[in-house]
């Protein structure tokens, strides 16, 4: 496992700023990530920025791209999916009864 491979392990972490840590790391510029890819490069900077979402497609590209498998990659994906749409659902009870569940399923 590569260094950001296990950073995912660690923290929840979604896709765009994994992919942030790999352009970063790599010295490359969005648009030559977006060659690789074979993205447009409004729509990867866009991603980049956490204007849009990273879609399947592009999880399979990086993968492939990268030394993150793409089960990590769809792991790292769905857990920030699960993330965001539970913390939508909680948002609508009291802080209190938020901040017990998200202490039960370890966001906290």
């Amino acid at each position: 496992m590569d260094g950001i491979s296990t950073m995912m392990c660690q923290k929840l972490i979604s896709p765009n700023e994994l992919l942030n840590q790999y352009i970063k790391e790599t010295g490359m510029t969005t648009k030559e990530w977006a060659n690789i890819l074979d993205v447009p490069y409004r729509k990867l900077k866009l991603i980049r920025i956490g204007a849009k979402d990273v879609d399947l497609t592009l999880l399979t590209k990086l993968s492939m791209a990268t030394k993150t498998s793409y089960r990590i990659w769809s792991d790292c994906f769905w857990t920030h999916k699960a993330y965001v749409y539970s913390q939508a659902i909680l948002d609508k009870f009291p802080t209190k009864f938020k901040n017990t569940i998200n202490k039960l399923i370890g966001y906290e």
